[in-house]
C-alpha cells in the first residue's frame, strides 16, 4: 500500500514538470549511450593482439638508423637479426620473421588470384603466435619448404567445403618462379584487433632462396637492408631490459665497416602496444610515431569525468526541483510522514527517470550499431547493445542515477543544518562543478573545431596529382606479363573513353620502399641524401598531371641513365634552380660495388605519394621501360568518368591478355580516401565527445539556473511590481552567470592554445594557428549558456508577481 502510494506520487511529480523530466532524460540517455560507445571502442583499441596466449612475452623488434643527422624509423629489420638474437641471448625463447610479397599470383583450378595478403614466415611462426588451428597440426604446419597455411575464409575461397589438407596451390612471383605449395593447415580468420594481417602464410624457405635475393649469400646472416618483420618471444622468467642492456655490444659485433658512419638502434615493443604506439605508413615498413595511444587514454579519463558530471548535474537539478516544493515536503513531514518514506519517495522518482533512460539506451544502442560500424569504418559494434560490458556499465549507471540524487535531496531537505550556510555551500558547489565542466567543454569544443579544420585542410588540399576518373588494376605475375601490359596499354590508348594509361611498381598512395643514398655534383664527399627510387612508365607524369618545372618527362629515346627528380630532391641535392639541375649527374653509394651515376633530364613539382600526415620525401624517377622492371599497378584515366560502357570495353581488352578472374578495378579516389581512415575515426570520436559535453553543460547550466532563480524569485517579483522591465530582469539574472563563465574562459583559453599548438605540430602540412576558432568556441559557449537559462527566465517572467508573493 505504501509502495503504491509512493509510486503514484512519484509518477505525478515527474509528469507535473514534464519539460524538466524530458530534458533530464534526454541528457542522461545521450550520456549513457556515448559512455557505452566510448568504453566499447576504448577496450577494442586496447585489445589488439592480446588474443595470443603469451602476448606479454612477445615483442616486435624495431630498427632506427641515423645517417648524416637524419633519423629513419623502420618497423622491419635485417633478416639476420632474428637468428642472431636467438643465438646470442639466452633470455629469448624463440623468434619468427615475416616477409611480405605483394607481387604474387596464385593459380588454382584454372582460376588466377592476386588480391590475397601473403606472408612468408619461419617455421616457428605458430610457435610464437597461438592461432587456433581448424585443420592440421601446429607443430608440423610449416616444417616442409613447400607448406602453406590458409585462414578459414581463404580456404573456403579456394576449396569450398572440401578438406583442403594436401591440396595444391601454384604460386608465381614477379621473377617468373613457380612454387607448388601444399596446404598443411587451416586456422581461424585473423580478428579485426590484430596488427598482423594475412590470408596465407607460406614457409619462407623458397622465398629467401629465390632470385629476388640472389645477391645475398645467406639471409640468416645478412645485416644489410631491412626486409623482414622480426618478433621475439622471451622466456617466462626473463626481462626485456636485460636484452636492451646488451644491444650496444650486439650491434658492434654485427655491424660491418660499410655501415660504420651510421648509428643503429634497436627497440623492442610489446606486441600488445604496437597498435596504439605507432602507425605503419605503408602497411608495415616505416614507422611514424602518433598520439593514438595518448588520445585513447585521454578519452577514457574524459569519459569517466563526463559521466560523473552528468550524474552530479542531474543530482543538482533534482535538488533544485526539490527546493521548489520544499514547503510541501516539509508540511508532509510535519504531519507525521516518516523520513525514510521521504527517501523512498525521492528514490522512486529518480528510478522512474533512470528506468526510462536505460530502456532508451539499450534501444538506441541496438538501432545505431550498424551506423556506428559505418562511421567508425570497422565492424566492432554488432554486439554493443547486449554485451556483458554494456549491461554491467548500464546497471552501474542506473544505480548511481537512482541513489545519488535521492541522497542529495534527502540531505538538502532533512539533514541540512543551518539554511544560510547551506545556501552558501550549495552555491559554491554549483559554481565549482559548473566552472569545471565549462573549462572541459571549451577545450573539447575548441579542440574538435581544430581537428575538423585541420582534417578538412588535409582532405581538400591539392596533393599535386589529379586522381579524378582514374581506375587502378593489379597486373598479374604471369608469363610475359610485361609485354602483354605494353600491348594492353597501346590498345587502351586507342579507346575513345580512355585519356591516358601508365603503370608503376608502388601504388601512388603508398610510400616507396626502395630508398638509396645519393649525392649530386654540388654535394660534399660524404654528404648523401636518402632518396626514394621510383620506376615509372612513360606517361606517368602526364596521366596524373604532375607539372614539369624544367627539362623533359621520361620518354622513349632517352639514355638508360636518365632520371627525373622532384622539388624536394632538388633542394636536398643543393640545386638552386630546376634549370641548373638539367644535365647534371647524381651518384649513388660510397663503395665501388654500389657506385652508379645518372643524368638528370627533368624536374617535376612535388606531389604527395603518401597521406599529408607525412612529409614529402626526395624522389628519383626511372623509366621502367628501359630495364623492364615489374609493373604492379596499371592506372587508366578515363575521359568521361567510370561509365559502364568504357569499363566493359576495358574488361574485354583485359580478358584478351589476362584471365578474366583477375579483372578487379578500384577507383584511385577511393584508395586515397581510405588512407585517412584513422583521421576520420579520431574526428568521429571527438564529435561524440563534443555532443555529450554540450548536453552535459546544458543540463548543468539548467540546474544552476533553477538554483539561482529559485533563490531570487521573490526579489525578481518585487522588482517587477516596482516597475522593472523584462530586459532589466534578464540582465540582473545573467549577472550571476558572468563570473562563472569568465573564470572558465580565463582558465581554459591558455590550455586550449597549448593543446591546439601541440596537435598541429604533429602535421607537416597544417593550418595556421586558428585564433578565430577560439573566438567561435567562446561564442558557442555563451550561446549554450543563454539557451540553458532561457527556460527559467521565460518561466519566471510569465508568472504573476502577486501569485508568487502569495506563495512566499
Amino acid at each position: 500500500m505504501i509502495l503504491s502510494k509512493i509510486f503514484k506520487i512519484a509518477l505525478v511529480n515527474r509528469t507535473r514538470n514534464l519539460f524538466l523530466t524530458i530534458s533530464n532524460s534526454v541528457a542522461i540517455t545521450v550520456g549513457f549511450v556515448t559512455f557505452c560507445v566510448m568504453i566499447h571502442y576504448y577496450f577494442y583499441e586496447k585489445s589488439f593482439d592480446k588474443f595470443f596466449d603469451q602476448h606479454s612475452d612477445i615483442y616486435e623488434v624495431r630498427y632506427s638508423e641515423e645517417v648524416e643527422g637524419n633519423k629513419y624509423y623502420w618497423a622491419i629489420s635485417a633478416p639476420g637479426l632474428g637468428p642472431a638474437l636467438k643465438k646470442e641471448f639466452p633470455e629469448i625463447k624463440n623468434f619468427t620473421r615475416l616477409f611480405s610479397d605483394d607481387v604474387v599470383t596464385i593459380f588454382h583450378d584454372n582460376v588466377y588470384h592476386h588480391d590475397d595478403i601473403i606472408k612468408h614466415v619461419d617455421s616457428t611462426f605458430f610457435d610464437v603466435f597461438s592461432y587456433k588451428f581448424i585443420v592440421g597440426q601446429r607443430i608440423k604446419a610449416l616444417k616442409a619448404p613447400n607448406s602453406v597455411v590458409l585462414t578459414e575464409s581463404c580456404a573456403t575461397k579456394y576449396f569450398g567445403k572440401e578438406n583442403p589438407l594436401g591440396r595444391n596451390l601454384m604460386i608465381r612471383n614477379v621473377y617468373g618462379e613457380q612454387w607448388n605449395m601444399i596446404v598443411t593447415g587451416v586456422i581461424e580468420d585473423n580478428p579485426n584487433n590484430s596488427t598482423i594481417n594475412f590470408d596465407l602464410v607460406l614457409s619462407n624457405q623458397f622465398f629467401i632462396n629465390s632470385n629476388i635475393f640472389s645477391f645475398i649469400p645467406s639471409m640468416d646472416n645478412f645485416f644489410g637492408a631491412p626486409m623482414a618483420k622480426t618478433y621475439i618471444q622471451l622466456k617466462e622468467s626473463s626481462s626485456i631490459e636485460s636484452v636492451k642492456n646488451k644491444m650496444d655490444e650486439f650491434i658492434a659485433k654485427h655491424k660491418s665497416s660499410e655501415y660504420a658512419n651510421r648509428k643503429w638502434e634497436f627497440s623492442f615493443t610489446k606486441i600488445e602496444d604496437v597498435h596504439l604506439n605507432s602507425e605503419h605508413a605503408d602497411g608495415e615498413t616505416f614507422i611514424h610515431e602518433t598520439g593514438n595511444g595518448k588520445y585513447i587514454r585521454l578519452y577514457l579519463v574524459l569519459t569517466f569525468v563526463v559521466i560523473l558530471l552528468i550524474i552530479t548535474n542531474f543530482s543538482n537539478l533534482y535538488v533544485s526541483e526539490i527546493n521548489e516544493r520544499k514547503q510541501k515536503t516539509l508540511f508532509r513531514n510535519w504531519l507525521g510522514e516518516k523520513r525514510k518514506y521521504m527517501y523512498f519517495q525521492f528514490f522512486f522518482e529518480n528510478m522512474l527517470i533512470s528506468s526510462v533512460c536505460i530502456f532508451f539506451t539499450f534501444l538506441i544502442l541496438y538501432i545505431i550499431r550498424g551506423w556506428l560500424n559505418t562511421i567508425f569504418e570497422i565492424q566492432i559494434f554488432n554486439d554493443l547493445a547486449f554485451s556483458y560490458r554494456t549491461i554491467f556499465l548500464v546497471v552501474i549507471l542506473f544505480i548511481l542515477t537512482s541513489i545519488l540524487p535521492s541522497t542529495m535531496a534527502y540531505i538538502a531537505i532533512v539533514i541540512k543544518e543551518r539554511q544560510d550556510r547551506g545556501i552558501v555551500k550549495s552555491r559554491l558547489f554549483f559554481n565549482i562543478t559548473t566552472i569545471t565542466q565549462l573549462v572541459i567543454g571549451i577545450l573539447v569544443i575548441g579542440f574538435t573545431l581544430t581537428i575538423r579544420t585541420q582534417f578538412r585542410y588535409i582532405f581538400e588540399k591539392d596533393t599535386g596529382i589529379n586522381s579524378e576518373d582514374v581506375i587502378v588494376l593489379n597486373l598479374p605475375t604471369l608469363d610475359n606479363s610485361y609485354n602483354k601490359y605494353n600491348k594492353l596499354k597501346m590498345e587502351l590508348l586507342e579507346d575513345v573513353g580512355v585519356s591516358s594509361v601508365t603503370g608503376n611498381r608502388y601504388l601512388i598512395s603508398n610510400r616507396i620502399f626502395n630508398i638509396r643514398r645519393v649525392k649530386s655534383d654540388l654535394s660534399n664527399d660524404n654528404e648523401f641524401v636518402q632518396c626514394s627510387f621510383t620506376n615509372v612508365d612513360k606517361l606517368f607524369f602526364e596521366t596524373f598531371e604532375i607539372p614539369l618545372l624544367a627539362g623533359n618527362y621520361l620518354k622513349e629515346g632517352q639514355p638508360g641513365d636518365a632520371i627525373v627528380i622532384n622539388e624536394t630532391a632538388l633542394k636536398k641535392l643543393k640545386y638552386k634552380d630546376p634549370k641548373d639541375a638539367i644535365g647534371t649527374r647524381v651518384s649513388r653509394g660510397q663503395t665501388e660495388t654500389y657506385e652508379r651515376e645518372w643524368t638528370v633530364v627533368g624536374v617535376v613539382k612535388d606531389y604527395h605519394q603518401e597521406p599529408l600526415s607525412v612529409d614529402i620525401t626526395p624522389q628519383m624517377f626511372f623509366n621502367l621501360n628501359n630495364n623492364q622492371q615489374p609493373v604492379k599497378f596499371i592506372y587508366i584515366k578515363l575521359k568521361s568518368g567510370t561509365d559502364s560502357e568504357t569499363i566493359s570495353r576495358i574488361r574485354n581488352m583485359w580478358i584478351h591478355y589476362f584471365p578474366p578472374s583477375l579483372f578487379k578495378y578500384k577507383l584511385l579516389d577511393h584508395i586515397l580516401y581510405d588512407k585517412y581512415r584513422d583521421e576520420r575515426r579520431l574526428y568521429t570520436v571527438m564529435i561524440l565527445f563534443t555532443l555529450i559535453f554540450v548536453c552535459n553543460m546544458c543540463l548543468n547550466l539548467f540546474s544552476l539556473s533553477s538554483f539561482i532563480i529559485n533563490r531570487k524569485t521573490k526579489a525578481i517579483c518585487i522588482r517587477r511590481v516596482l516597475g522593472a522591465n523584462t530586459g532589466h530582469v534578464i540582465f540582473n539574472l545573467l549577472k550571476d552567470f558572468y563570473p562563472v563563465v569568465v573564470i572558465a574562459i580565463l582558465i581554459a583559453s591558455p590550455i586550449l592554445i597549448i593543446l591546439i599548438q601541440e596537435f598541429l605540430n604533429g602535421f607537416p602540412y597544417r593550418i595556421s594557428f586558428p585564433w578565430y576558432l577560439i573566438a567561435i568556441t567562446i561564442l558557442v559557449l555563451l550561446g549554450i549558456v543563454l539557451l540553458s537559462i532561457s527556460y527559467f527566465v521565460v518561466k519566471i517572467i510569465r508568472k504573476k508577481p502577486s501569485d508568487v508573493l502569495k506563495e512566499e
